[in-house]
């Protein structure tokens, strides 16, 4: 055979193109699967369905301020941020807040339209408010809420997983 000197280096050769075109084949269907989960994600996102990260972020925050929620007066009248449904928020805005404060303010913008809670702590916690009116028919949908109001749930939930990171 040409340019091998015994059949093992022939054998050797093909042995490793075959490896290497595995291996390629490999990476090419593991790189389509990183970029269907990023668009699933970011679709997620998008419809406003907190990923598994922003769900857990939720649970943790809610389970260490259980406490914190029952300090608030009753039918309290306060934001965490109040015009958060009319401004576009800024950095200076939400870089101090914690991760819970994050959490609140998030939904505060869905309470303001009476989006109706069913997991603590928000339930209570926007029950005690006095502007908070119940809406069974307001279900959080993207097509309900103003551009601003997008606008923010995406920049808080950006300074959530940064905090809760």
């Amino acid at each position: 055979m040409p340019g091998y000197e015994k059949v093992d280096d022939y054998i050797n050769y093909h042995n490793e193109i075959r490896i290497k075109k595995s291996t390629t084949r490999f990476v090419g269907t593991v790189a389509a699967f990183a970029i269907v989960l990023v668009i699933f994600i970011h679709f997620k996102i998008l419809v406003g369905t907190p990923s598994k990260k922003a769900a857990s972020v939720n649970k943790a925050n809610s389970i260490k301020t259980s406490t914190e929620i029952k300090k608030e007066p009753s039918k309290s009248n306060t934001y965490v941020l109040k015009d958060s449904d009319k401004y576009k928020l800024t950095d200076a805005q939400v870089k101090n807040l914690t991760g819970h404060e994050l959490m609140l303010a998030r939904n505060e913008i869905f309470a303001r339209h009476g989006y109706v809670f069913k997991k603590e702590p928000f339930k209570s916690y926007f029950a005690a408010k006095s502007w908070y009116t119940p809406n069974p028919s307001f279900r959080g949908a993207d097509s309900q809420l103003s551009s601003v109001e997008r606008y923010n749930i995406k920049f808080i939930l950006k300074y959530e997983n940064m905090k809760n990171q």
